[in-house]
């Protein structure tokens, strides 16, 4: 099971399964693991949670170390079935070369230097992979 934790070691968290990688804009990029919330555990430590308003009437719950401050996953507050668990954090290199992101989002804010990611479905803003997965969910 793909295990990680923050830069201090306190929090550690760990999940289940192949999961597909979700690009997500957070400084020029972030790369994210989007696995289900029945897939995921907390396995030490007491993260802090931080929730923002990504766009009008959308909130997203982030969490981090209160000790060193490493974000590990974040949650859209209307899915809270889904975790996104931040790649960097995770221990297993050979596991995160295994993977290659299935999603660009937020590519209207996208820097003009950072390629597109081969294969990797695009979509402007989030809006479009919500409307996507949520007919997957249902289809």
């Amino acid at each position: 099971m793909p295990s990680g934790s923050c830069f201090c070691g306190t929090v550690k968290i760990s999940h289940m399964g192949d999961v597909p990688l979700q690009r997500m804009t957070s400084s020029a990029f972030s790369i994210n693991a989007m696995v289900s919330a029945t897939e995921f555990s907390l396995d030490a430590g007491d993260p802090k949670r931080k929730i923002i308003s990504s766009v009008p009437g959308r909130e997203v719950a982030y969490y981090f170390c209160g000790e060193c401050g490493t974000t590990l996953w974040s949650e859209d507050c209307s899915r809270p079935e889904v975790r996104f668990v931040k790649y960097g954090c995770m221990d297993d290199l050979a596991a995160k070369n295994a993977g290659k992101p299935k999603y660009e989002i937020c590519t209207s804010t996208k820097l003009s230097w950072v390629p597109q990611v081969e294969g990797a479905k695009q979509y402007e803003d989030i809006a479009g992979l919500r409307e996507e997965l949520s007919g997957e969910a249902s289809g």
